[in-house]
């Protein structure tokens, strides 16, 4: 880790941090990706949709503890693979 960020020590004084900036990470969709990525690595990976996410809490945890849970279907990893990908909308929540 060291090596990865040294490289930046040059710029440090160049970096703000502010109290609304964090990493997000985005799908090609622009939804959720909530599944198992590996055997026991379990992911829930928001795409910049923060707060909205908690309604999946309670289901993923269901899903950790081995109950599949049908309603994350379509948050599934592979919906890239099947191209069931979402459709557009003009909802500000994925599941609207």
């Amino acid at each position: 880790m060291s090596w990865a960020l040294g490289r930046f020590g040059s710029t440090l004084d160049s970096w703000t941090c502010s109290s609304y900036g964090a990493q997000t990470c985005f799908t090609p969709d622009s939804y959720p990706i909530v599944d198992f990525l590996r055997e026991n690595v379990y992911a829930v990976l928001d795409s910049n949709h923060g707060f909205k996410m908690l309604a999946l809490g309670k289901l993923a945890a269901a899903e950790i503890l081995g109950r599949r849970q049908p309603e994350l279907d379509a948050f599934r990893l592979s919906r890239f693979a099947t191209g069931a990908l979402h459709p557009v909308s003009a909802s500000p929540y994925p599941w609207t």
